[in-house]
């Protein structure tokens, strides 16, 4: 079974990572759902602190997207960030499989790199489990 990495905007939709990846993990997936730290109080720092911790939180988001397998974004609603994008972007350059809920409607140079789509957590495990 491929291990997957998600991406996807902690502002909005870090409760539903979080139940999605702790639902694959539960049924024996290797997931990595990045840590929300939408209000740690680093964000309130100088401007040199927000930019380490930025480049931080980038830069190792690219590291685990380097280590696991396949890449999923989860685009609930078709909303996709500009630090998603970027993971994209990585994801991509690195040859990485990309998988998303939904086509994105708005961006069709980040929807023609997603592979496929997957509504619920059933069809993703159940895909994870066939590769």
């Amino acid at each position: 079974m491929k291990s997957i990495v998600f991406c996807g905007s902690n502002k909005r939709f870090a409760t539903d990572i979080k139940i999605w990846g702790d639902f694959l993990a539960e049924n024996g997936v290797n997931v990595f759902i990045p840590e929300d730290f939408t209000n740690d109080p680093t964000w309130q720092g100088t401007e040199l602190e927000v930019r380490d911790f930025a480049y931080k939180l980038t830069t190792d988001h690219f590291e685990k997207i380097k280590e696991y397998d396949l890449v999923f974004i989860f685009n609930k609603d078709g909303y996709s960030g500009l630090s998603t994008t970027l993971e994209i972007g990585c994801a991509s350059g690195l040859g990485k499989s990309i998988y998303a809920i939904e086509k994105d409607t708005t961006e069709i140079c980040r929807d023609v790199l997603f592979k496929g789509y997957f509504k619920t957590k059933e069809d993703l495990l159940e895909f994870l489990r066939s590769t």
